[in-house]
């Protein structure tokens, strides 16, 4: 028996008639036209109070209750009630699609039930098991396989400008957390001081990277210009904190002056090394990038992963927007 009448008990009639499954009649305290229209032959029963009686009289071995959650949540809770009391199984069928494209029913060994909503698919189940392991074999074998190079460009730095070879800086990832992102150092020492001297390199206020920055060493424009200083980034993948492919992580800095909420939803991925943005064009323009890592966010599965992985080699050769 269906508790409702409205379209997704005319949905839900479908489906139980495909398996074979006799519907004895429906019940509904304001019965709607697209039952009784579309299936003339599951007749109307009643309202709720007709309910245990009906159950009862027609020998209903299973109950579902096809509503809206907003107006039939009271009436799951009258059905699944009266269902105790009978015996008789009870099932509340809903679409998912009414909450969120990507809500999804949990079960725990309790016997509860959570409904998750807006957990990014690559941050859950399989495909988040997937992606971290392509991760890890990825950037495992590359560290051991460019190792001879990270020495020579940290040796290389070291001669080139005083200072340390490795660069850390604080940026933005999953869930808006902080972390330390590594990257070969190409600016003069006390770089980041002195952008308050400099203000043609952040014209509009959120943008970070001049055309021609004088902070920048002559080994550092040549490592940027080839992405070389991006790969001790292999080490934030191998930590977990980054992943070979996702949005860039935004230092801090930029991140707290962008005021769009839609932009905020790049964090509900881990931030990559290389991105939908980085493999078409690199605009230094904060709207375009954001456009691309939204595109990733709300497109995403591992093939486009390896479509942009793909990509990369040929973005990096061609170095257009690197700076």
């Amino acid at each position: 028996m269906i508790v409702g009448t409205g379209a997704r008990a005319v949905r839900l009639a479908g489906v139980l008639s495909r398996r074979g499954t006799t519907i004895v009649g429906a019940i509904d305290d304001s019965p709607q036209p697209a039952l009784l229209h579309d299936c003339p032959d599951i007749p109307w029963l009643g309202g709720m109070d007709r309910l245990i009686d009906e159950t009862v009289r027609r020998h209903v071995d299973q109950l579902y209750v096809a509503m809206p959650l907003r107006s039939g949540f009271d009436v799951w809770l009258r059905t699944q009630a009266a269902a105790q009391r009978l015996g008789v199984p009870a099932t509340l069928e809903f679409d998912l699609g009414e909450i969120d494209a990507r809500a999804h029913l949990v079960l725990d060994r309790n016997g509860t039930a959570a409904l998750k909503c807006n957990q990014h698919p690559s941050q859950q189940g399989l495909q988040a098991l997937l992606k971290r392991a392509l991760d890890l074999a990825v950037s495992a074998m590359a560290l051991a396989v460019l190792s001879p190079l990270l020495i020579v460009i940290g040796l290389w730095i070291r001669i080139d400008s005083p200072g340390p070879a490795i660069f850390r800086q604080d940026r933005v990832g999953l869930s808006r957390r902080r972390f330390q992102m590594f990257k070969f150092r190409t600016m003069a020492i006390g770089a980041e001081a002195m952008v308050a001297d400099l203000p043609t390199i952040d014209p509009h206020g959120v943008m970070f990277k001049a055309e021609a920055d004088p902070r920048v060493t002559r080994l550092g424009a040549w490592l940027r210009r080839t992405s070389l200083d991006e790969l001790p980034q292999l080490i934030n993948v191998l930590k977990g904190e980054m992943s070979l492919v996702g949005p860039r992580p935004m230092p801090v800095w930029v991140y707290d002056k962008v005021t769009v909420p839609d932009f905020h939803r790049r964090s509900s991925v881990k931030p990559g090394m290389t991105g939908l943005w980085q493999v078409t064009g690199r605009q230094q323009d904060l709207e375009r990038m954001s456009a691309r890592d939204l595109e990733y966010v709300d497109r995403w599965s591992l093939s486009v992963d390896v479509q942009v992985l793909l990509k990369t080699p040929a973005a990096v050769i061609g170095g257009e927007g690197a700076r």
